[in-house]
């Protein structure tokens, strides 16, 4: 038995600076004359990819890139519209301490207040009392819708709003 190892030995010795066996696959044993050779099952294969394999590749990572650029994109404009958010919900606070609603005798004069931008940079405070039109048949109920809306920016869909309904009458 160590003869014949000796013997596969030696053949690699000599083939192995004449040309590469692939380590990827089984070599096929042959006899020749008596001797034993090994040849590669994967001799003319060349290693690499192909230019399709490369390109598949390429329009996979592209997509997943894609994905990933959209969703990061989403990300910064919740980021900005949160924070947006919080700074009206600071502007509210502010334009209720300095313009709270109280009970009055003149809803439509006493509680409106003309848009006031001096509370927060950028952002304005305004509150409304809606006008109340009674039909000839309706009896007043003293009830009043107030707006309080703080906006921001350019556009008009840049705002938010409160309503409250208010009783008239004086405190007691």
């Amino acid at each position: 038995m160590t003869v014949f190892f000796d013997r596969i030995n030696k053949i690699n010795r000599i083939f192995s600076n004449k040309r590469i066996l692939c380590p990827c696959y089984p070599v096929n044993p042959v006899k020749n004359n008596s001797f034993v050779s090994f040849v590669p099952l994967c001799e003319n294969k060349k290693s690499g990819f192909t230019l399709i394999e490369v390109l598949i590749a390429t329009m996979i990572l592209s997509m997943g890139l894609l994905v990933l650029m959209t969703g990061l994109g989403n990300c910064a404009k919740m980021i900005v519209l949160a924070k947006e958010y919080q700074q009206s919900q600071y502007v509210f606070t502010l334009g209720e301490l300095k313009y709270p609603v109280e009970e009055t005798d003149d809803v439509e004069k006493d509680l409106v207040v003309s848009p006031d931008s001096s509370l927060v940079d950028k952002f304005t405070f305004e509150r409304t009392v809606d006008e109340k039109v009674l039909a000839a048949n309706e009896v007043d109920d003293e009830l009043y819708t107030v707006r309080t809306i703080v906006s921001w920016g350019r556009g008009d869909n840049q705002r938010e709003e409160l309503v409250r309904y208010v009783r008239k009458g004086k405190k007691k």
